[in-house]
Order: structure tokens, then C-alpha cells, then sequence
């Protein structure tokens, strides 16, 4: 608004200016005529003076009015931008405000998700619930990870898999269940390219291991977590999806950062410790590691949503080795994040 009244100011005042500099002109032609004896008039000859006083003033008169007429036309034009930019502002400002309603209704979804998670314990008429959840069964998949690790540790010199490939493995044992026949065939199915000895071994260890340790949970081990923590972590990332995809001109990167900031201050470090580990797996690999995203779209270093988890918490690997760029207990982007923010939308 400031901006279109500076403006509209200088072309009233090139304006008051022309049209000064006309009447002078126009009222000096007379004098101008009447006084030089260069063109041999007298006052006898007005009408020549007259007829020729209006050719030399009607052009004068007529470019002042174009003049004239030019800066009307500026002024209005200026002030139909000024009106189209209201309107995208307003329309602007109510995207926004919908984004934000919807954002918010999202968070209360995730937070009643969060306070409703549970596992029926041992007695059936309790139940662990709510963030302690992520707290049991991260014990639970450490346990996994650990049978599963074993096996190739043993079958070192015969196979060769990566971290990426066990944390796979011991994940869908974790989250379909390793006892019962119905998820042993589910696994089976799942891994049926790995070596025969593999499904062998995992209906051995997993049994033996229950045996061993279900005394210390409260609820039953390996019967498998997906329908909970599926709906979970699927609604997590539809959200942080949804701010992430909305357009820039809307909502810049720095103000899509500030709401996935306050999604991630309801996560705690089980449930971010997890997330990790989701996401190097055939089932999370659509957070981050998938080969076809582009960096835009690299949802956990984007918004570093695992950067709370302390120096050594996760034991097993170092999760700065996968993702190098998360900027890690606030201490600093590196140079690659400092390249990758310029460039996010």
C-alpha cells in the first residue's frame, strides 16, 4: 500500500507539472505573438493571430491531454495491481489458515493415537499403554535384531548382508510375530530369497529366546506389532507429508519447518529411535532411503526428525553413518545441509 502511494504520488506531480507547463505555454502564445514585429502582424490581423495561435496551441493542448491521459492510465493500472495482489494475499492467507486447521487437527489425531497405543499384558486385564509402549518394544526389536545377527554372525564367512538387510530381517519378524504358524509362513514368505537355513534357525531362536526372557515383559513376545504400530507411523508420516507437500509461495520452508518442529517435540526418543530404524527398512524406506526421492523429499533430514536421539543411545550402529546431514542435538548443519536448505521448498 505504501509502495502504490509513493507511486502514485510521483505521477500526480509529473502530472500537476505538465499540465503547468501547457497553461503557460498556452497563455504565453499571445503575448508571444502580439509583441514580436518579426512576422510583420498588427492588431488589424487578429484572426491570422488567432488562427495562427490555435494551430500552434491545439497540438500543445492535444499532447498535454495524451500526457494527461498516460498518467491517468499509469495510476489505474497501478492500482489494479494493487488490487490483484490484495486478492492473492487474502486468497494466500486463507490457504494458510487451512493449513494450519487442518495441521492442528492432524497433531490431535497423532497425540490420541499416541495415548491410545497399547498391548493387552499377560493378565488380559491390563495393558501397557501409550509412550511406555515404544519403550517395551524397543526392547523387543533389539531383541530380534540380536537373534537374527547372531545367525549371520555364525555364517559370516558364507554370506555377506549388510546392517540395512539384518535391521529388514529382524523388522518383519518384530512387527508380524516369530511364533505361531501364521507368522512364521508370513515371514517366510517375506524372506524366501534369503538361504534355507535362515527360516530354520528363526523358529528355533525365537522360540528358545521366549522361553529365556518373556518373565521380564509384561506382555506376550513375538507375536508381532504391524496393525499398531502400522497405523501409527503411517499417520505420522501422512502428516509431516501433508506440510511438506503444500506449495512455497504458501508456505516456505522455514514455516513448513516450524510445525513439523512442533510434531516432533510429541515424539519421544523410543519412538524416534524407532522411526530410525523403520526407515532403513523395505516398509519405511519412503521416509528417506528410496532411490527415486529427491532430496525435497527426504523427510527425516529435511526436518530432522530423528535428531534428538543422544550420542550412543543405539548401541548397534551409529545412526550419523546414514543420516550425515541431520543436524544432531542442535550442533550445527553441515556444509551439505547448508547446500540443501537453500534449495528446499
Amino acid at each position: 500500500m505504501e509502495d502504490f502511494k509513493r507511486k502514485q504520488e510521483n505521477i500526480l506531480t509529473k502530472s500537476r507539472v505538465w499540465l503547468f507547463l501547457g497553461i503557460i505555454l498556452i497563455l504565453a502564445s499571445p503575448l508571444f505573438f502580439l509583441l514580436s514585429n518579426s512576422l510583420g502582424f498588427t492588431l488589424l490581423e487578429s484572426g491570422t493571430i488567432g488562427d495562427t495561435i490555435g494551430g500552434i496551441t491545439s497540438p500543445i493542448s492535444g499532447l498535454i491531454g495524451a500526457i494527461l491521459v498516460y498518467y491517468a492510465f499509469l495510476i489505474q493500472l497501478e492500482a489494479n495491481k494493487m488490487l490483484f495482489k490484495q486478492i492473492n494475499e487474502e486468497k494466500t492467507e486463507r490457504k494458510r489458515t487451512q493449513i494450519e486447521s487442518h495441521f492442528f487437527e492432524l497433531l490431535k489425531i497423532h497425540r490420541e493415537n499416541q495415548q491410545q497405543i497399547k498391548i493387552r499384558n499377560l493378565d488380559i486385564q491390563t495393558a501397557v499403554q501409550g509412550k511406555d509402549v515404544f519403550q517395551w518394544i524397543l526392547r523387543e526389536f533389539y531383541e530380534c535384531y540380536d537373534i537374527i545377527n547372531n545367525y549371520f554372525n555364525q555364517k559370516k564367512a558364507e554370506h555377506h548382508i549388510t546392517f540395512e538387510e539384518k535391521i529388514n530381517m529382524a523388522y518383519i519378524c518384530f512387527s508380524f510375530g516369530a511364533v505361531g504358524e501364521y507368522s512364521l509362513s508370513f515371514i517366510q514368505e517375506q524372506i524366501k530369497d534369503c538361504e534355507p537355513g535362515l527360516m530354520e534357525w528363526i523358529v528355533k531362536k525365537f522360540q528358545a529366546r521366549k522361553k529365556k526372557i518373556q518373565k521380564n515383559y509384561p506382555f506376550k513376545l513375538f507375536n508381532g506389532h504391524h496393525a499398531r504400530l502400522g497405523h501409527y507411523y503411517s499417520h505420522l508420516y501422512q502428516t509431516i507429508k501433508y506440510v511438506n507437500s503444500q506449495d512455497s509461495e504458501v508456505l516456505n520452508y522455514q514455516e513448513k519447518y516450524n510445525y513439523i518442529k512442533t510434531l516432533r517435540a510429541q515424539l519421544s526418543t523410543h519412538e524416534q529411535t524407532l522411526l530410525f530404524f523403520v526407515s532403513l527398512t523395505s516398509h519405511g524406506i519412503k521416509w528417506e532411503k528410496a532411490k527415486q526421492l529427491q532430496a525435497n523429499k527426504h523427510l527425516i533430514t529435511k526436518y530432522n526428525l530423528i535428531k534428538d536421539i543422544p550420542k550412543g543411545y543405539i548401541t548397534i550402529t551409529n545412526p550419523e553413518q546414514y543420516f550425515p546431514n541431520v543436524n544432531w542435538n542442535n550442533q550445527g548443519n553441515s556444509h551439505r545441509k547448508i547446500e540443501l536448505i537453500k534449495e528446499y521448498k
